[in-house]
């Protein structure tokens, strides 16, 4: 599978899922534009897909979070010119006893899970 000069956008990126995907894509050529909201992850991740000769970009962002997806957006723009393929893997789950679950966790589950998806989705 040849990705040579695709461009794809992985959100999600600084561990598992995101991480093997983005992983995946540098092995065949992609150019990434990484997200999460874990910066330490992403940097270790944009190592790895450098080593194998990829050309990254890392943002920091949050998928809750509109304008940070419209940024995101702008910044894959501005630097590569095109996205090619959207890998919408970011999730956030509110984690602990069904009736201890705060309204807060609540709404952060659905404002990513469901919102950051919809919106990424709609600016790409």
């Amino acid at each position: 599978m040849s990705m040579k000069e695709k461009v794809v956008i992985i959100t999600g990126a600084a561990a598992g899922i995101g991480a093997a995907t983005a992983k995946l894509f540098a092995r065949n050529g992609a150019h990434l534009s990484l997200m999460d909201i874990d910066a330490e992850g992403l940097k270790k991740v944009e190592t790895d897909c450098r080593a194998l000769n990829s050309n990254v970009l890392t943002l920091k962002y949050d998928a809750s979070i509109v304008a940070e997806i419209e940024q995101a957006i702008r910044a894959t723009l501005q630097r590569f010119g095109s996205i090619d393929i959207l890998i919408n893997n970011a999730i956030y789950r509110a984690i602990g006893p069904f009736l201890e679950i705060k309204e807060e966790e609540f709404d952060k589950s659905l404002f990513t899970n469901i919102k950051g998806y919809f919106f990424f989705t709609q600016n790409d």
